[in-house]
Formats: structure tokens, sequence, C-alpha cells
């Protein structure tokens, strides 16, 4: 799923919205003991992040999920510039936010909302994966984002679907600096 540029943040009955992590996208792929990882644009980063791909092996079932990959600087704080540029000595983590596929079930036709129910059951928040956690109050969660530096926040209708590649209006990313919109809403 791709999201759209939106430019004000909104809190609306059908909405749910979590944190734009500033990282790389990273859908992972596991069956049995293997597991791949893969960047939007279908480039292979199994190598690059090794601890992740460790972290999902352990992980009894065989899944399809989207995520981030997140790395922090020396003071702790989010870096784009640092997960490009991951070494050994690099603290990275995956916040999981999206669950495709599990055990040979197809869930892309559920809704987000149910999706991420299953999700949240599989990681508890141990070792460097994480679960990306949503709010009901998209203007509160801005705010947040705003006081704490972070990119901005990604709004998301609780009924989409997941659609591979899609972009549209049931998934939106609200940038906390003001950028030349790409597409207005």
């Amino acid at each position: 799923m791709l999201c759209t540029l939106a430019i004000k943040p909104f809190t609306e009955p059908g909405w749910i919205y979590e944190i734009k992590w500033d990282g790389c996208r990273v859908v992972a792929y596991k069956q049995g003991n293997k597991v791949i990882l893969r960047s939007k644009e279908g480039l292979d980063y199994t190598d690059r992040y090794p601890a992740v791909v460790n972290s999902l092996k352990s992980i009894k079932s065989d899944f399809v999920i989207d995520g981030e990959v997140v790395a922090f600087d020396e003071n702790g704080k989010i870096s784009f510039d640092a997960v490009q540029k991951v070494n050994a000595q690099t603290r990275v983590t995956y916040y999981v936010f999206d669950l495709v596929w599990i055990n040979g079930y197809n869930l892309m036709p559920l809704a987000l909302i149910d999706r991420k129910r299953i999700l949240k059951s599989m990681f508890p928040a141990r070792g460097g994966i994480r679960f990306s956690d949503h709010f009901k109050d998209g203007i509160a969660l801005y705010g947040q984002a705003q006081k704490l530096g972070l990119e901005g926040i990604v709004a998301k209708k609780e009924d989409s679907k997941y659609q591979p590649d899609k972009r549209g209006k049931d998934w939106l990313k609200i940038p906390i600096v003001n950028q030349q919109p790409e597409e207005l809403l």
C-alpha cells in the first residue's frame, strides 16, 4: 500500500492514525526458518538488516508483514541517514504495521483494523521488532509528533483492504514540515 500526501491533520470516525517512521519501508517474508526482506522497490535487504532477520526467525508463524526499519543515532534519535548507512553498530528496529499473509491465509481482503489486531498478537514488545500502534485522535498525534521532532503521521481507514503498490485515499501521509504537495486531497 502506498500513501497519498495530505496537507493537514484531521480526526474523523473510521480512521486510525500512526507515527510516520523516518526509515526504510520493508516487507518481510518468512517461511520456515527463511526470511527475506524487500524494499518497496523490490530490492533485497535481507543482508542489510541481519538483526531484523534474526528477530523475525524467532516468530513461529509463516507470514508476509509490512513495516519500516528505523535506525537511531548516538543520541537515540531516529535517523534516516543512519538507516541508509547501516553497519554492525547501528541500532535498528523494525516497526511492523500491517499483516498481509499468515500461515497460508491471505489477509489482504480483511479490514486493516482486523489485520492489525492479529499482527499485534504476534509481536510482544521485545527485541528489534515493535508493533506500530495506532491512535484515534489524528490531531493530537500530529501535535505529539511535532513536539518530538518526528517526520509526521499516517492516517488510515480502519476498513481499508491491503492493495499492493496501489496509491489511493485510504492511507494518507501527513508530514510535519510543509513540503510541496505531490498530490492534494
